[in-house]
């Protein structure tokens, strides 16, 4: 391991208990820490579902609500003001932001799209027509939603190729 004291580590595979040093903090079964005595950590059940939650008390998470002076709401939009819409944000025309969504910087969202209480919408995301998502959804940076898909006839009998319209939507 390459942990130094001070650090905390979790260990869930009981031949990984063997390398930690003393002077590391470690997140394991009630069994790991009989067979080690000295060292020092948490006992839990399953250290593997129990490191996750046991990180999230370290995340700071983002707070705040408004428009930022650079984004862009459209009239026909509805915002809630417990959002966060951020910098070169667009927000389209019958496009519904519940309470708590997080747009953060140069994120778009088109008409007909709805995002659910507690969303969250990383940079450089685009949700073209018609997406929809339940509460509390991660949306990555750089995602697009909504775009074509394979919506196009192959060439027949000398023709081009046809666009199928996308009429769907999507929805998470």
């Amino acid at each position: 391991s390459g942990a130094r004291e001070g650090n905390i580590c979790a260990v869930w595979q009981p031949e990984d208990f063997a390398l930690i040093k003393p002077g590391v903090y470690v997140l394991a079964s009630g069994d790991d820490f009989q067979n080690r005595p000295g060292m020092e950590g948490i006992s839990v059940e399953d250290p593997k579902a129990a490191f996750p939650r046991f990180l999230s008390l370290f995340v700071q998470e983002k707070t705040g609500a408004g428009l930022h002076p650079a984004s862009v709401i459209y009239p026909g939009a509805r915002v809630s003001p417990s959002a966060w819409v951020g910098p070169l944000c667009v927000v389209s025309d019958g496009a519904v932001i519940e309470d708590g969504v997080r747009l953060e910087a140069n994120v778009f969202v088109g008409p007909g799209c709805h995002l659910g209480a507690g969303t969250v919408v990383e940079p450089g995301a685009v949700l073209l027509v018609k997406v929809r998502t339940g509460r509390r959804c991660l949306i990555h940076s750089g995602a697009v939603l909504g775009c074509d898909g394979f919506g196009m006839l192959p060439p027949a009998d000398g023709n081009p190729p046809v666009k199928i319209p996308q009429l769907g939507g999507v929805v998470l």
